[in-house]
């Protein structure tokens, strides 16, 4: 009994050594030089890896929109106070004046209407004559804002005579807000719904330069 397993024993290893076992080698994927690339095994281990792709594409920035402080650096100069402000509307030009010498010059874009003086609401016309600026928003659809005190008496009398309303939110203002917008604004000049518009850093100037209650005189 103890011969006929003996034999069984030497049968079975003699089967293993007879039969050997192949083995394939799966050789490693190299990575695309230059690129960022990242291995995944797909499925189970006995599954080759694949090599998968990731591109890396930023989309284009929007255009920066920059919120000044109002409180200069320690030690900076405060800017020089205007007493009065005079629009060119011809030339396209603000001057920030005191005791009337001109302390800053700006180019501006005016109402898409920029002969006459403002009739009614929406004709697209900046008026014309001598207002005050009453209030400020740094909050509105543009990059702040100094409010112009039209309508005042005459234009509402005159809009009154002819049955229409004279409109109103007349500003100094910087630039859109709203990326789309703000696009339109560059590709076009006098752009505006009767405003004066003004770059976004020399409103930073304008805004820390005039207080409320500054005379503004509009030209034609």
């Amino acid at each position: 009994m103890r011969v006929f397993w003996i034999a069984a024993i030497a049968a079975a290893l003699a089967a293993c050594v007879d039969r050997p076992v192949a083995v394939t080698t799966v050789p490693d994927a190299a990575p695309p030089r230059g690129e960022q690339t990242a291995a995944l095994t797909a499925g189970s281990f006995a599954e080759p890896a694949r090599a998968v792709r990731f591109d890396i594409a930023a989309p284009p920035p929007l255009p920066a929109f920059r919120r000044a402080s109002l409180t200069p650096p320690d030690g900076a100069p405060l800017p020089p106070m205007a007493d009065r402000i005079v629009v060119h509307k011809m030339d396209r030009r603000l001057e920030l004046m005191r005791e009337g010498k001109p302390l800053r010059t700006y180019r501006v874009d005016l109402g898409w209407q920029t002969l006459g003086h403002k009739q009614e609401e929406g004709d697209g016309r900046t008026p014309e004559g001598v207002y005050q600026i009453e209030s400020r928003n740094d909050r509105s659809n543009y990059y702040r804002a100094l409010k112009i005190s039209y309508p005042n008496g005459e234009d509402r009398a005159r809009a009154r005579a002819r049955g229409v309303s004279p409109g109103g939110l007349i500003l100094i203002h910087g630039q859109p807000n709203n990326p789309r917008s703000w696009e339109r604004a560059q590709k076009k000049r006098d752009w505006t719904e009767g405003c004066i518009a003004v770059r976004n850093a020399e409103m930073d100037e304008i805004w820390a330069m005039v207080a409320d209650g500054t005379e503004i005189e509009i030209r034609p």
